[in-house]
């Protein structure tokens, strides 16, 4: 009887922890939806402003035969912002960085290791030995020129 039991217990568990996996992958997924939404809606922003600055480029060009110069760096730059979001938006970024993201995950884990005082870095010792021991901290790395300020003969 002891086994019947414990059998309707683990499928009871297995039911709860399913539900839970369900619920967090809806919410991920409303998440994931919100973001691209707020992308998309900075692109429309985007190519409203930058039609703007595009057609005042084109009009001070037909009238005066040249772009200002204030007026060319921003439309280099607006262009390349505007199809960065747009690629985000409705293109397939979103599927090159979860591609990116799981070539990371199965062959750079090492570079995951948290700092060795969180409570969970013991599921990360074998990434951590594996790390390059030469690396120091950040704040040990000074440029070559400061040093030569520092240093004295």
């Amino acid at each position: 009887m002891g086994s019947a039991f414990s059998k309707t217990v683990q499928g009871k568990v297995e039911e709860v922890k399913d539900f839970q996996f369900r619920q967090a992958a809806v919410q991920r997924e409303v998440m994931m939806a919100v973001n691209l939404a707020n992308m998309r809606d900075r692109v429309q922003w985007g190519a409203c402003l930058y039609s703007g600055l595009l057609f005042g480029a084109a009009a001070s060009l037909v009238k005066t035969g040249k772009v200002p110069a204030v007026i060319r760096p921003p439309l280099v730059v607006g262009g390349f912002a505007l199809a960065f979001f747009t690629d985000f938006a409705y293109g397939s970024k979103l599927q090159r960085v979860t591609r990116e993201a799981e070539h990371i995950l199965e062959h750079e884990r090492e570079r995951l290791v948290p700092p060795n005082q969180v409570p969970f870095y013991k599921f990360y010792e074998e990434e951590a030995a594996s790390q390059d021991k030469s690396i120091e901290r950040v704040g040990r790395q000074w440029p070559s020129f400061i040093r030569s300020y520092f240093e004295t003969d």
